[in-house]
């Protein structure tokens, strides 16, 4: 049976004061439990704890397979290191130079977002890697290499599907790759402004919550407009 939640060892102080002391328990999927106590026990300062809020002194909290607090703070520094990547991506006049630094981006947010438990777009960010890289050589710049890249995402969102908003993922990384492989400088931004950043900063928001996606879709909004008045609408290079 498949434990959805592990508590090893859980033990909380502060200053002097034992709020929580060797806490272990156990539940697995699908079991329901409860946990009782008087008031001033330790009920509230222990769901703090397996919600992330508060950090353990010492001790473990897994869930899903994830340890709570370490693996979190791991995929939120990805992703802010992501988002700076993608900031400077679209200060860049040439094409390819965005590519490749667009890739670095999104290979850095696929490991944050594998960190933070949405599979389905750490793949999505991953193949939007892939197609990054595709676009560095204009042999593969070819509609049967994004016929490949679509396929891909169809795959991906297959095997990792949550649910509809997943297909809503796949809509906004199709078509960010398209405006990558086939279009000028000044589409691939339209693109990310109008519907790309949006959809990626309700999912930050409402489905996976990281700071570091949100800052980062909010700045690459103002990081395309700068980017226009710098280059204007004909000023991008191939």
């Amino acid at each position: 049976m498949k434990k959805v939640l592990e508590i090893k060892n859980a033990t909380k102080t502060v200053r002097d004061k034992v709020l929580l002391e060797e806490v272990n328990l156990e539940v697995d999927q699908g079991q329901i439990a409860g946990i009782v106590g008087r008031n001033g026990s330790g009920k509230t300062v222990l769901f703090k704890c397996i919600c992330g809020f508060m950090k353990l002194t010492s001790g473990e909290i897994w869930v899903n397979a994830k340890e709570i607090g370490k693996m979190e703070s791991w995929g939120q520094i990805a992703g802010i290191v992501a988002m700076v990547a993608i900031i400077l991506s679209f200060q860049c006049k040439s094409n390819r130079r965005l590519a490749f630094v667009y890739g670095t981006g999104a290979s850095l947010f696929a490991v944050s977002y594998f960190l933070l438990g949405q599979p389905s777009a750490a793949l999505f960010n991953i193949i939007s890697a892939i197609c990054s890289i595709m676009c560095l050589k204009d042999s593969l710049k070819t509609k049967c290499a994004f016929a490949i890249i679509v396929a891909l995402f169809v795959i991906a969102t297959w095997f990792t599907y949550e649910n509809w908003w997943s297909l809503v993922l796949m809509a906004a990384q199709i078509a960010g790759s398209y405006s990558i492989m086939f279009r000028s400088g000044s589409f691939i931004r339209n693109m990310r402004f109008f519907f790309v950043s949006p959809i990626w900063i309700v999912n930050n928001t409402l489905m996976c919550f990281t700071i570091g996606g949100i800052v980062c879709e909010i700045i690459t909004l103002l990081s395309v407009i700068i980017s226009f008045i710098r280059y204007r609408k004909t000023g991008f290079e191939e």
